[in-house]
């Protein structure tokens, strides 16, 4: 292995050495042992691993494909055997296999070959050109685990609703409990997937050592659900278990047997099972798709929607700098919370515990993420997602070991012992008064991505007029724009240091509103604009208008301050990948100033470049350039490339 990746370019301190872990499968995580990682080629997507794959069987390669599907840190998976060496791309459906992008014989000295997988191809993104003929292939085979987790748990949903259609006659009432019933269940998939609904839990309060819950399911036990749903907020101390209330005639036999489909994988509609999805190794930050399949035509046509992992990123990595208080005034199911404590924390000096590393990442928690959200089942995933981000690289063994000992004990010990869910307050971030949230409370970051839609005096709701009535009130700076009145809400919440990181809709800079952009330019000092107009259709499948990002802060700004602005653009790699990818040309240093007295707009940038602008400047300059005009008048002769016309 050694001698191959070092002939491609490699070094050994370059690659991460990992071991591939099997928690079912004892032998084949032996059989694996250590493997070699790479992960700074996000950005190009050839992230992989290499493995040697001598003694391999079928079966256990297929293992390792889920396993590394389910993980979504990689793109390809370099299996070297003695004499050859396959090229696989990763992201597809463990059901359909891997794909196969190319198979190299080793023991022939081919430099050509060899240079097609160099580690400049592989960090730069080049070995897609070299193997450009796969990327059709990738386009129309590709599911990666977060649209095929999408994608299940919206067949769940809808076989759901269809059950519950004639027991519950409130829309509200039924997606409720639909929602519960799916939050549930991912809940204790992950639980049982990590060892910590194991045998001792179920012998201790269900005299049963061998039950879990798709056993339950199968059944249809609904008051053991039930209790298992009661035991789990008693001993975890989780309130995704309380409410809402799902009662015991909600459980139905027909619900019960989809619920135990679902997660056998014996459904007709062709759809992984949840079985197919490992949680105890997916990323956490895939709630957000569950948030998604919830959304109704109202929401979706409203400018409500979850933001992608990669933008997120973007967000999270241009705003945070080291640990410290943040809100999400529009959380929705909490990705930006999760992405934001994964950034910020850090595990003290000292040994810890199991048990003290997880009431300590409670306690930072408590302390430092906060988020504000109108919608009760957004509020609850995002919940959820933190919930599960706590436990996220705590050993198996070391979390089934101490949830037994918590058990078995009769000190009343609960793993989740600091309880945040007051954090994330169901409310209108535009609520005024005593009903606003945070009234008191300063932060030392601020990001999200609010709804975008237009504020109307018709909407008669509670939240429409809570949101009439702010924009009402500062109607000289906002126009009726939601995402624009959050942009001023948020000064509520913030210091002179206060840093921001928003993704809001370009319309708000593109469109003529001199109030807000004059409020915006005259009260923040803009770092970074990322224009997002051109990666429209990657980035928000339901949006009707593209997207920007703004980082800023409050400081005060030189008349000489310039903003570096950056419109990243399309191409038939971002398309296939639908990933952000910036280069060097995409930056233009804008003044502010400019922006701020109307002297220049965003706009401008759209479509020209930094050069574009300069040659307009100096064509627009009087002192060395007749205007056009006074060439077709003095001049009888004009010109076309090298032709002469117009004798």
């Amino acid at each position: 292995m050694k001698n191959l990746i070092e002939k491609i370019g490699f070094v050994q301190n370059e690659l991460e050495r990992r071991v591939l872990s099997f928690p079912n499968n004892r032998a084949l995580s032996d059989k694996v042992g250590t493997v070699l990682y790479y992960d700074k080629s996000e950005s190009v997507k050839t992230r992989f691993y290499w493995i040697s794959a001598e003694k391999l069987n079928a079966e256990e390669t297929k293992a390792i494909h889920e396993r590394i599907w389910n993980e979504n840190k990689a793109e390809l998976l370099f299996l070297e055997k003695k004499d050859s060496l396959q090229i696989n791309y990763i992201n597809t459906s463990p059901k359909d296999g891997l794909l196969e992008i190319a198979f190299i014989n080793t023991n022939v000295e081919d430099s050509e070959l060899l240079e097609k997988i160099s580690k400049e191809h592989i960090s730069t993104g080049g070995i897609w050109i070299e193997y450009s003929e796969a990327l059709d292939t990738i386009k129309k085979q590709q599911q990666p685990v977060d649209k095929a987790l999408e994608n299940s748990l919206l067949s769940l949903r809808k076989g759901l609703d269809n059950i519950y259609m004639t027991k519950f006659e409130s829309t509200i009432q039924r997606s409720k409990i639909i929602q519960a019933l799916i939050d549930r269940t991912l809940f204790i998939k992950f639980l049982e997937d990590k060892g910590i609904l194991n045998a001792v839990f179920y012998q201790k309060y269900f005299a049963n050592e061998a039950l879990d819950y798709k056993k339950l399911l199968e059944n249809k036990d609904a008051h053991s659900i039930n209790e298992l749903f009661l035991k789990i907020n008693e001993v975890f101390n989780n309130k995704l278990f309380e409410t809402p209330e799902i009662k015991e005639s909600d459980l139905i036999d027909e619900v019960l047997d989809l619920i135990a489909h679902t997660i056998k994988g014996t459904s007709i509609d062709g759809q992984l099972s949840l079985f197919d999805f490992q949680f105890d190794i997916i990323p956490i930050e895939f709630i957000s798709h569950i948030y998604q399949i919830f959304l109704d035509d109202k929401k979706l046509a409203n400018g409500i929607y979850y933001t992608p992992e990669g933008l997120a990123n973007l967000v999270i990595s241009e705003t945070i700098r080291e640990a410290g208080t943040t809100l999400d005034p529009s959380c929705g199911s909490g990705i930006f919370l999760v992405l934001a404590f994964r950034k910020m924390y850090k595990l003290p000096d000292g040994n810890l515990n199991t048990y003290e590393r997880i009431q300590h990442r409670l306690s930072f928690i408590k302390e430092n993420i906060f988020g504000i959200e109108v919608e009760s089942i957004a509020v609850r995933l995002a919940v959820f997602s933190l919930y599960l981000e706590v436990l996220t690289d705590i050993d198996h063994e070391e979390l089934k070991s101490l949830v037994s000992e918590i058990i078995l004990s009769e000190n009343k010990r609960k793993l989740f012992s600091v309880d945040f869910s007051d954090n994330i307050q169901e409310k209108n971030a535009l609520s005024l008064d005593k009903d606003s949230p945070f009234p008191n409370k300063r932060f030392k970051y601020i990001i999200g991505n609010p709804p975008w839609f237009t504020i109307k005096k018709e909407d008669q709701s509670i939240d429409g007029i809570i949101n009439y009535t702010y924009w009402s009130k500062n109607r000289e700076f906002v126009d009726n724009q939601i995402s624009q009145c959050f942009l001023l809400k948020i000064d509520s919440w913030s210091t002179q240091n206060t840093q921001f990181g928003f993704i809001v809709n370009s319309s708000n800079f593109l469109n003529e509103s001199s109030n807000f952009q004059n409020f915006i330019f005259s009260s923040y000092r803009i770092t970074k604009f990322f224009e997002l107009y051109h990666l429209k259709e990657i980035l928000f499948d339901y949006a009707n208008e593209p997207a920007c990002l703004m980082v800023f802060d409050k400081q005060k700004y030189l008349p000489s301050h310039q903003l570096s602005y950056i419109s990243p653009r399309l191409n038939s790699f971002t398309k296939i990948f639908k990933t952000i990818l910036i280069k060097e040309s995409d930056f233009i240093n804008i003044s502010q100033r400019d922006l701020q007295n109307g002297k220049n707009h965003l706009r401008n940038y759209l479509i020209g470049n930094e050069s574009d602008f300069l040659i307009i400047n100096k064509l627009q300059s009087k002192d060395n350039y007749d205007s056009l005009i006074d060439i077709i008048i003095n001049n009888k002769e004009s010109y076309r490339g090298f032709e002469i016309w117009g004798e």
